[in-house]
């Protein structure tokens, strides 16, 4: 039986994730985790398009339904992780690093002024 790739990725990113699952907390944390990508990277790409020269009908019409629709999976993770079984020894708290936090800022800076923008080749 063959698994289809999105399906099997969103599977593998599942037991990633299931070790930051409690049963007194579980279905909060886990959608947390799981919820919060999906919309930051969805305003992110609103933000981004607001730059784009070709206007804002493209960022509504083809930018921002293929960001969310290609992270869809993220959404169905908690409703999945459900029905699975409970990790022996779950993670009890993330720590925030300063190097991470820098370094997605700069990721999300060049995102909105570079990319968001739109690259031009011209000769």
């Amino acid at each position: 039986m063959r698994i289809p790739t999105y399906f099997g990725s969103m599977l593998l990113v599942g037991r990633k994730l299931q070790a930051f699952s409690r049963r007194d907390t579980e279905p909060r944390r886990i959608r947390r985790l799981a919820w919060t990508p999906y919309f930051t990277d969805g305003v992110l790409a609103g933000v981004a398009g607001l730059l784009n020269p070709a206007g804002l009908f493209y960022v509504i019409a083809s930018a921002l339904p293929s960001t969310l629709g290609a992270n869809a999976g993220l959404l169905s993770l908690p409703g999945m992780m459900r029905r699975w079984s409970q990790p022996a020894e779950p993670v009890d708290t993330i720590q925030r690093s300063p190097t991470w936090i820098a370094t997605a800022a700069i990721a999300v800076l060049l995102f909105i002024f570079v990319l968001g923008r739109g690259l031009t080749w011209s000769r």
